[in-house]
């Protein structure tokens, strides 16, 4: 094996020891850094404020948060809209705000709720992507660069515009779903009686991000798929799939409360169809090729989408190598092109 294939495989090695406070300083700067940067512009001054977040659908969010501390899990809007169903277990992207209202002492108002769980997902986001590579035991210096990486991500990409627009929730998962995806590849290369803990630790992990958004198992799902396809032996198939099973499993049953409104929906509930309803595999083509329609792509995509095809070329020789650097880029952008919601 070469040494460039070598280098990319090191989540593989069992000999890696990682310098803790090295790798220590490095989420601690880019959090810090995060921090900073959110706090000018958020700003942090009016994080405890009485003010609300009043970008684009902000409001529409905080009101939801505002039904989960009024009716909890289930019940009638009381308010602006009188007589619809409402509450957290029927509020798919202010599920996890919604429930913190309910729970967390009414001195804290739902703006108060909203703009913390904003900064803080603003926050989270920034050590994903290093988070990720520390998983995969990659050296120092690809963390560090992936750290910068993850920051310019944030900066300089949409995710920061859909943030600020109020789909906090969907980022939240969009990002958590990297070091998610880089435990699962762990617990499906590791002997399951070694991993016992870490199986049911992981599916808690799961059931909480997929409490936070129902969207999050798509691009856990996509990747799976491919990464069980292209690393047939890297995978230990009996211990490895038992594992994942039990995962997904513990993160289905303790989401059965609200999976069963979102597989029922009630007449006078709210539900994703009465906005962005545009659906069909050709805003995927659309988008590609920068065709302003149902969809909103660019034209720099079709050359992005050329060099994908490029790399999957490669899957044939390296596959694992590839396997992430493929669907880091891709993993949820083609399925909410595909299914066109939030």
């Amino acid at each position: 094996m070469s040494q460039k294939a070598n280098y990319l495989r090191l989540f593989y090695s069992v000999k890696f020891t990682p310098n803790v406070i090295v790798i220590g300083v490095i989420l601690g700067l880019t959090f810090a850094l995060q921090f900073f940067l959110v706090a000018q512009t958020f700003p942090l001054s009016e994080l405890f404020g009485s003010a609300s977040l009043l970008y684009i659908d902000n409001p529409f969010h905080e009101y939801n948060v505002a039904m989960g501390a009024a009716v909890g899990s289930v019940g009638y809007d009381p308010f602006f809209a009188a007589g619809r169903a409402t509450g957290f277990a029927l509020n798919h992207s202010d599920r996890l705000p919604a429930f913190l209202a309910n729970i967390l002492p009414s001195s804290l108002t739902a703006a108060d709720i909203w703009k913390l769980y904003t900064f803080a997902v603003s926050l989270i986001a920034s050590i994903c992507l290093p988070l990720t590579l520390i998983i995969l035991r990659f050296e120092r210096n690809a963390i560090a660069i992936s750290a910068a990486l993850g920051l310019l991500l944030w900066w300089t990409g949409i995710f920061r515009w859909f943030h600020t627009a109020g789909m906090v929730s969907f980022i939240f998962i969009a990002f958590a779903s990297l070091p998610f995806t880089a435990l699962v590849v762990r617990l499906l290369t590791q002997a399951f009686t070694k991993t016992l803990i870490a199986t049911v630790a992981l599916g808690l992990v799961a059931a909480f991000l997929f409490f936070s958004h129902p969207l999050f198992p798509l691009p856990i799902t996509v990747f799976l798929i491919f990464y069980l396809a292209l690393n047939r032996q890297a995978v230990h198939w009996q211990f490895g799939l038992t594992a994942l099973l039990a995962v997904a499993a513990i993160g289905i049953l303790l989401n059965v409360g609200w999976l069963y409104y979102f597989m029922n929906p009630l007449e006078i509930q709210e539900t994703f169809d009465l906005y962005q309803r545009a659906t069909g595999g050709d805003l995927v083509i659309k988008s590609l090729l920068g065709i302003w329609d149902k969809a909103n792509g660019a034209r720099i995509n079709t050359p992005i989408a050329l060099a994908v095809i490029r790399i999957l070329f490669s899957l044939f020789q390296q596959p694992t190598a590839v396997t992430f650097n493929l669907f880091w880029r891709w993993r949820v952008l083609a399925p909410i092109c595909l299914y066109g919601r939030r």
